[in-house]
This record gives C-alpha cells, structure tokens and sequence, in this order.
C-alpha cells in the first residue's frame, strides 16, 4: 500500500470530490481524519471508508472559518488517530455574482471559504510534518483561477490566490520534507456544479473539453493520491489541471 501508515486529513470529505478522495487514500492504506461542519456527515462518510492494512478511519466537525476549531480538530485527529503527514484542502464553495451587484462581505466570505481556510489548516499541521521531516498536502482548486469566469470572479480570485500559496508553500517548505502542489478541476460532476456556471449551459461544456464529458469525481481523487504518494517525490509547486482538455485551444467545437 502506497501509503500505509500514514494519517490523512480531508477537509470537506464528506461528499463529492472529497468523500472520493477519501475513499482513494484509504485504498491506498491510510487512516483518514474526514472533516466536514456537521459531525453525522463527517461520521457517516468515514464509516463507508474501506479497512486496509489495519488502517482506522474517523470524522470530525470542523468550522474551518475558525481558527480555534481547526487547532483543536487537529488536535483530536493527533490524539486518535495519529500525527497527519498527508492532508487535502479541498472545502470550497462558488460565489456566483456580478461584481457590480457582490457586496465586500460575499467577497471576503468567498476568500474565506476558498482560501484562506486553506491557510489556516495547512498552518495547523505544519508544525507535525516539520517533526516528522516528512508531509504532502494538495489544494484542490479550479480551472477559473488560472481562466477567470465572468459571474465569478470573487472565486476565482480566491483560487488564483491558492496557487500562489501552493508555489510559496513549496519553496518555504520544501527544505524540511514537505511537499506543496494543487490540482485545478474542470467540469465535474458534483452538486456544486449542477448550475455548471453563469454563463454557460451543460451542452455548451461538453463541446469544449476535449473528451466530450464532464469529470468524475475520481477523476480528480486519482491524481490527488499520486501527488500525495512517493510516485511524486520529486513534484512540489505544481498545479495539475483535471479539466478533460478544457484549456487546449480548439479552433471548433465538434
């Protein structure tokens, strides 16, 4: 098992590309930390979890609009389930709006959600991962803050913020072990994106990736599991994009 022995933290894993993420790191022999704001969701994922090699799974509730909730989330992981080395940030939410009509509230709110909790739970592990020499973590972002997106631009500013903590994160950390990258999905399919986006229909996004679909959510667990795995070792800073060829140029849309 690629990752035997290792604790892993998923923010958000209680649903969707979370819960997919967390399924993928249990198979590969982790014990997974699964968070989410309701502690019955965060339990009731966990407990689908698969065993393997003697791995132990648990949810939690987590506020990650708190910091105090986070230190002591953590915490609870470090006391049950052990020190994390792998953790995955991947809660976030859209913010759909115009500019002219977004208050500076929805705004921060947006940055919150989308990027600054990320801060704050990578902050709250740091400190293990640099005792143990050793940690991975993965921001899963968005196509839209490498692409922008008209109706969206409170979030996509907040994802183009993550990809700049993931490169920072990298080079401060990279001396002690510690592995930084993000993985940026397209089209995928989860609740989150069943509106697709402001501007464009769900005929209009098959037409523009390459592959003539949307994603899956294990789409995007399988390369956050290989860019938490030793297969990536010698990847750190990095953003992979999961968009099924949605940035490959097309001179038509057949």
């Amino acid at each position: 098992m690629t990752l035997s022995g290792q604790v892993a933290i998923v923010t958000g894993g209680a649903r969707g590309i979370g819960l997919a993420i967390a399924r993928s790191l249990a198979r590969s022999g982790s014990s997974l930390a699964v968070l989410s704001r309701s502690l019955p969701d965060a339990e009731a994922a966990a407990a689908t979890l698969p065993d393997v090699d003697g791995n132990t799974h648990q949810g939690f509730r987590c506020d990650i609009g708190s910091m105090e909730s986070i230190q002591e989330c953590v915490g609870k992981v470090v006391e049950r389930l052990g020190v994390p080395t792998l953790l995955v940030n991947n809660v976030g939410a859209t913010s759909d709006g115009l500019m002219a009509t977004q208050t500076v509230s929805q705004f921060n709110d947006a940055l919150n959600v989308n990027l600054t909790s990320a801060w704050c739970m990578s902050k709250a592990v740091i400190r293990g991962m640099i005792r143990q020499r050793r940690g991975a973590i993965v921001h899963v972002g968005s196509v839209v803050g490498e692409d922008g997106q008209a109706g969206q631009i409170a979030y996509s500013a907040a994802k183009a913020g993550l990809l700049g903590l993931t490169r920072s994160m990298a080079k401060e950390f990279g001396r002690k072990g510690i592995r930084v990258n993000m993985v940026a999905p397209g089209y995928i399919e989860t609740p989150m994106t069943e509106r697709v986006s402001p501007t464009a229909t769900i005929p209009d996004v098959r037409r523009s990736t390459c592959l003539k679909r949307f994603g899956t959510c294990d789409d995007v667990a399988g390369v956050v599991r290989f860019l938490l795995g030793p297969d990536a070792a010698f990847i750190t800073g990095q953003c992979l994009r999961v968009d099924g060829g949605l940035s490959v140029p097309m001179l038509d849309n057949t």
